[in-house]
């Protein structure tokens, strides 16, 4: 790991859960700085002339709690921006669609229960609509969103169905209200932008007991999980072919995102 001291500059700190997110943008970007800790990696560098921290913190509240707080403690940071991939609560929304999550709403049982959410937090205004000034003009798909931030993979129909309705919101994930409220505690600008990589409709695999926290797939849990279930890879590649398109989505929102700023 490399000793880093806080740099005076502001920068912009984006931070994603899994490899696939920030692979496109770590490419991007000319990085001059890499923090490997065991539960994340932290790239420092420029892109389109914006200093930026790319942070990879791995799946759930306790990675990504651990890595904006790392974050936070080596960097100056003036802005803080989630990004990801989402599961759609509602049949509005597609594959490929992104969102820019104006509410986002948290919560610790995996229980949903009306009245049960934590306090919401809310994406910065000024970031929100410089999102959507970038977004009006770029080949996409998008829409402003209230979402939700669940402790595990949501991977039943009708469970995102329940979940849509109790807490009115369009998309769960599972890192970007524990990101906001430090952001918020810290007084820093925050703004969530996700795509869809499953509709309210698809059924999911296990993926959380099938990958790693960075997103990797466990190949030899995973061929134990489908070898006796061969009907479910249909499942499994219908999600890869939507993940795909969500990944294309998420790096033209990002780019515009940045040329906009």
């Amino acid at each position: 790991m490399e000793t880093t001291t806080k740099d005076a500059t502001q920068m912009l700190a984006l931070v994603g859960a899994m490899t696939e997110e920030v692979a496109d943008l770590r490419k991007q970007m000319v990085i001059e700085q890499t923090v490997a800790e065991s539960h994340c990696r932290i790239y420092r560098g420029s892109h389109q002339g914006k200093d930026l921290v790319l942070v990879q913190s791995g799946m759930g509240r306790e990675m990504a709690e651990r890595a904006i707080r790392l974050t936070l403690e080596r960097f100056s940071i003036a802005t803080v921006v989630s990004f990801g991939y989402s599961g759609a609560l509602t049949q509005v929304l597609r594959a490929g669609d992104v969102i820019v999550c104006r509410k986002l709403y948290g919560h610790n049982d995996a229980v949903p229960q009306a009245g049960t959410s934590l306090s919401a937090c809310h994406s910065d205004a000024a970031l929100a609509l410089a999102a959507a000034e970038a977004f009006e003009g770029a080949q996409l798909k998008w829409m402003e969103a209230d979402s939700i931030t669940w402790p595990r993979l949501v991977r039943d129909p009708h469970a995102k169905t329940e979940l849509g309705s109790i807490f009115s919101a369009q998309a769960v994930d599972m890192e970007s209200y524990w990101i906001a409220r430090i952001a918020d505690e810290r007084g820093i600008p925050f703004l969530s932008i996700r795509a869809i990589s499953d509709t309210a409709s698809d059924p999911l695999p296990p993926f959380d007991t099938l990958v790693r926290s960075d997103g990797r797939l466990r190949a030899r849990r995973a061929a134990l999980y489908f070898l006796p279930r061969p009907w479910q890879l249909t499942t499994l590649f219908r999600f890869y072919r939507q993940a795909r398109c969500a990944r294309e989505s998420l790096k033209v929102a990002v780019d515009c995102f940045l040329g906009r700023l």
